[in-house]
């Protein structure tokens, strides 16, 4: 990805024997998480300054702007409090503040964090004050995540726009990346005057209630992502050489490109923030929303407590991977696990060993499953901390990559496939209300047949559940 060129100089320099972890393609949830704490440690970025987009043709539109957020109705609860990587707004309690015309003002407010948020409704229809909401606003390391609710008079009228909807869920940031097109359908996101780049994670449908899970990536705008930024200097970088194909004077280019760029960003703390989205003919309503995430959000994370969580190790076709769950903390947007996770590869043994038993790919991995006392389902994806160490000699950094952390898994595509391969029914959000969490080390089974290539996928604890109590 071009827009990853930017860590190239910096990941040089991290002391890592690369060769003994296995080459996987990350989630978009994944690759957001791993660019925010590059971005924090190369510390580049400020406000955003003058920028302008012209917008035109859109026929219903929601448009999106933060008002005021902070710690307003309810006092912050004990361990779930709101930080600059990690917050969420949702919609425990809601309120009309006035209602003037075609403008209805609202206000939300979140039992769980403690906060509140005020935001306008602008309508062209009928129906006028409960037409449209917004439900949740979150934000955890790079990306944004918007939920908005739209109140259809007649339901079938989004049938036309399922299958774009059900590609999305399916496909995920992917169709964002490939820049796919609809005739019925389209979106774009702002923060300030900067178009970033967007795609819907997830939507749902309750009675005649339309919900759109929207996501934004405040590292990346859209103009970077689709190649048109005339400032990006473009050079054919070879995949096996990566950033050393490049000359000393190309590496710097691409370097000042990259600190001008996120220096040039929008705080989206601290900017306004737009959704537009056309939902085609067969939905003839257009809907604006208005807000800002204002707030004192400091960094860092939220209080973190020792806990013996369990260990597992898998031994497969000569690999090993093996993860100890050390402690946890419960950030704004729920559970996090942390601990050591190693994971070994020998390739020279792994494909003649697969190609014997008559695969054409063989895996096995290790993540976490946790469930609540309401009786939901959560993935955990684990990940790489942001640990770096500093050579006492050389004054050199590295990452310590045998430690991570473990956030609920919300990519609507890749929950999708788990919950279609396995039956697994993970959600995608945790649950309010929840008093216990418990979670376990879960092993992920996925085979293709050298033949047929059908895929069997399976999964199963392999560690004892250990349970936190909320209250």
């Amino acid at each position: 990805m071009d827009n990853m060129n930017n860590i190239y100089k910096y990941l040089n320099d991290i002391e890592t024997d690369f060769s003994e972890y296995e080459e996987e393609t990350l989630s978009p949830e994944e690759v957001s998480k791993i660019k925010s704490r590059v971005n924090k440690k190369l510390n580049t970025r400020k406000k955003n300054s003058n920028k302008t987009l012209t917008w035109v043709g859109r026929a219903a539109i929601i448009t999106l702007c933060c008002l005021a957020v902070g710690g307003g109705v309810y006092a912050a609860t004990t361990l779930r409090k709101n930080n600059a990587d990690n917050l969420r707004i949702k919609s425990s309690q809601s309120e009309t503040i006035s209602d003037e015309g075609n403008k209805v003002t609202k206000k939300i407010f979140d039992e769980e964090t403690g906060s509140e948020l005020t935001y306008d409704v602008y309508f062209d229809g009928a129906t006028a004050t409960d037409a449209a909401s917004i439900e949740r606003v979150s934000k955890q390391d790079s990306v944004i995540t918007v939920d908005v609710n739209l109140e259809l008079d007649d339901i079938s009228k989004f049938e036309p726009l399922r299958e774009t909807f059900d590609h999305f869920v399916d496909q995920g940031i992917t169709v964002s990346m490939n820049q796919e097109t609809f005739d019925n359908f389209s979106l774009s996101s702002r923060i300030d005057d900067t178009e970033m780049a967007s795609w819907v994670n997830n939507y749902n449908i309750t009675d005649n209630t339309l919900s759109i899970e929207i996501m934004i990536d405040t590292l990346t705008t859209k103009a970077l992502n689709d190649g048109t930024d005339p400032n990006y200097p473009k050079y054919d970088i070879d995949p096996e050489l990566g950033p050393d194909s490049l000359t000393k004077e190309q590496q710097k280019n691409v370097d000042d490109f990259f600190e001008n760029y996120y220096a040039s960003l929008p705080d989206p703390l601290n900017s306004t923030i737009s959704i537009d989205l056309f939902l085609g003919d067969s939905i003839d309503e257009t809907y604006t929303f208005e807000t800002k995430l204002e707030g004192n959000y400091e960094d860092g994370e939220n209080a973190r407590y020792d806990i013996d969580g369990g260990s597992a190790t898998i031994e497969w076709y000569n690999q090993k991977e093996s993860v100890s769950i050390d402690s946890y903390s419960i950030e704004a947007n729920g559970l996090q696990l942390y601990g050591e996770h190693i994971k070994l590869f020998d390739w020279d043994t792994y494909y003649p060993e697969v190609e014997k038993n008559g695969l054409y790919s063989y895996e096995e991995s290790l993540q976490i499953r946790a469930w609540d006392d309401l009786g939901n389902n959560y993935l955990l994806t684990i990940l790489p901390s942001d640990n770096f160490i500093i050579d006492p000699v050389t004054g050199e950094e590295s990452i310590d990559t045998t430690y991570f952390t473990a956030s609920l898994c919300s990519d609507g595509s890749l929950l999708e496939f788990y919950n279609n391969e396995t039956g697994s029914n993970y959600c995608s959000e945790w649950a309010d209300g929840i008093s216990q969490i418990t979670f376990a080390i879960e092993k992920f089974t996925c085979a293709e047949d050298g033949e047929t290539r059908e895929i069997t996928s399976s999964v199963e604890l392999i560690s004892d559940p250990v349970t936190i109590d909320l209250k």
